[in-house]
């Protein structure tokens, strides 16, 4: 089929969960499709960026440069005047409606797949064409989630706001699509329960399990825990700080030694100031190779209390046969049992007791990694997701 696969960023390099996504389903999906990409981007994209798409066998690599609005005046014009949710408008580009037109006049394109939820606000150019829409996760479930969190008044406000208009949104937009696919059955029944009878297939995470591979003989010297995730998305950094705020001391009284790693793009500046006065922690912002860091950890760390969709930060230490701490929300939609293939718990107490019986016996660690190893191997490819996607497009080509 000819695809012409729209994406709101571009999947290069690999250094979040969307790009990661992208990436492994276009290079699946183009071994039996004609696949015309087109993505924005608020950087330009070099020719190491495009070669590395173009490589997986994607016909074309098209970018259209569009700078991503952030400031706190843009928030709060959007939050009063403006009923499209903010993280929809700041992936609205001119230039990025033509060129869908342009792509669609220039070719013959047999289905559109609209990758996220923002990029629902071009469907006014897709001319009536079958589209199928991954917003990869109910994005409304997130910020609803977010929410609860949040303890901020203006803060809490402005969430509120923006969970209202993209559950709106969410209702209004994406029953326009052909399908509709998201990373796991509790977005699915999320979306449901809001939008009753519309198509709606699960479309797992997958892990490329020969790049994440176990390097058991390269764990720390010392007792060390990771967290991993970009470092400025909010439920990231909430996750980090409950972990450091109130878990970590519960450890370090019985481990003293310990150290606590949170990895990832983008930290908050607080997080230098408390690394520049702990040894016991360290901040490590952009990595370029994930892998060296996960390969030190003797316990990954995932206290996620706002979260929605399937956690890369999960499935990535799985397949590198890590020992993992998790909160039962952070492993959503896994299918994963507690004391097999990963330990469950929610509270600061439990959560510490569980790390530290890991920290304190090897084998143990080993154990929990090597079924949570199997189970990524049996559960998680990325080739299986492109056969959904495939069934999708010609369902959707032949209405």
């Amino acid at each position: 089929m000819k695809i012409l696969f729209l994406t709101h960023t571009y999947p290069y390099p690999l250094d979040d969960g969307v790009r990661l996504h992208v990436y492994y389903l276009l290079k699946y999906l183009a071994l039996d499709n004609e696949i015309a990409l087109l993505s924005l981007s608020d950087a330009p994209v070099g020719d190491e960026g495009r070669e590395a798409i173009l490589k997986l066998g994607v016909r074309s690599a098209e970018v259209v440069v569009h700078p991503i609005m952030k400031s706190p005046w843009d928030r709060l014009l959007n939050c009063l005047f403006d009923p499209v949710p903010f993280f929809v408008r700041q992936f609205q580009s001119p230039a990025f409606g033509q060129s869908i037109k342009r792509a669609l006049a220039g070719q013959t394109v047999d289905v559109i797949h609209a990758d996220y939820l923002s990029l629902a606000i071009y469907l006014d150019a897709f001319a009536g064409r079958p589209a199928v829409a991954f917003p990869h996760d109910a994005v409304s479930l997130l910020f609803e989630r977010s929410l609860r969190r949040e303890t901020g008044i203006l803060r809490r406000f402005y969430q509120s706001l923006q969970f209202r208009k993209i559950l709106r949104f969410e209702i209004e937009r994406l029953p326009l699509f052909k399908s509709v696919a998201v990373v796991s059955e509790v977005d699915r029944q999320y979306l449901l329960r809001r939008l009753p009878g519309l198509k709606i297939a699960v479309v797992t995470n997958g892990v490329d399990t020969e790049y994440f591979m176990p390097q058991p003989d390269r764990e720390a010297a010392e007792p060390t825990i990771l967290f991993r995730g970009v470092m400025n998305f909010f439920p990231n950094h909430d996750a980090a700080l409950y972990f450091y705020k109130e878990i970590f001391p519960k450890i370090r009284v019985r481990q003293p030694g310990a150290r606590f790693i949170a990895a990832g793009k983008n930290p908050d500046p607080m997080w230098r100031r408390l690394a520049q006065n702990d040894p016991g922690l360290r901040v490590t912002g952009y990595v370029e190779d994930m892998r060296e860091i996960m390969a030190q950890a003797w316990v990954v760390a995932c206290p996620m209390r706002a979260a929605s969709g399937i956690q890369n930060k999960v499935l990535e230490p799985m397949a590198m046969g890590k020992a993992i701490v998790a909160t039962p929300l952070a492993t959503e939609g896994l299918r994963l049992t507690d004391g097999q293939h990963v330990m469950l718990a929610q509270d600061p107490e439990a959560f510490a007791q569980k790390v530290l019986a890991l920290l304190a016996d090897a084998q143990l660690r080993r154990q929990l990694g090597d079924r949570a190893r199997e189970h990524v191997l049996s559960h998680h490819h990325w080739r299986s997701n492109a056969v959904i996607f495939n069934k999708l497009y010609k369902e959707a080509a032949s209405f």
